[in-house]
């Protein structure tokens, strides 16, 4: 509840919860990491949004920072995520910057026009752990990019992430 205790920090508990939002997910690796995605990602977006996913979160990428065919394809699917439907179906895709710990090359297809671009920050909560081995000093800051995470600007210029939430110590 918003109206809990809160943490060391002032922080409350509980804000941010939705207690009637649905989840889902879509497998697209093997469980040894390997991609495993074999239909087009319009379909992957298509099948969500007909069991009524209108916000994604897709936390891949490819090592390039370049507006790649995928990130034409996700770009079309914001706008219409069921193309054989009449009319558009309009949905919110965001997409991870990347992984690659540059400040140069955001992953596409999160190089997408359309998409929402999203970096890891660091969190402000330093004497924490979140399963990544990343060390307090990586984490003392909310103002600070995660060491880890990818960032602009694309290669054709754009400036790209569009948003960054926190991405270590959660």
């Amino acid at each position: 509840s918003a109206t809990g205790s809160r943490d060391s920090s002032g922080f409350n508990y509980g804000l941010g919860v939705a207690p009637f939002a649905l989840v889902g997910s879509s497998k697209i690796f093997q469980s040894n990491g390997a991609f495993d995605l074999i239909d087009p990602y319009t379909t992957l977006v298509s099948d969500a949004y007909r069991d009524g996913a209108r916000i994604m979160s897709n936390s891949w990428g490819e090592a390039s920072n370049t507006y790649s065919i995928d990130s034409q394809e996700y770009d079309s699917r914001v706008r219409d995520a069921a193309p054989d439907q009449a009319g558009n179906q309009e949905v919110t895709i965001c997409i991870a910057a990347g992984n690659t710990g540059s400040l140069k090359c955001v992953s596409a297809p999160s190089t997408g026009k359309n998409v929402i671009s999203v970096a890891a920050g660091e969190n402000s909560r330093k004497d924490g752990t979140d399963g990544c081995n990343v060390k307090d000093v990586d984490a003392d800051s909310a103002m600070d990019i995660a060491f880890f995470s990818s960032g602009g600007p694309v290669s054709d210029g754009r400036m790209k992430p569009d948003i960054t939430a926190p991405g270590s110590h959660i």
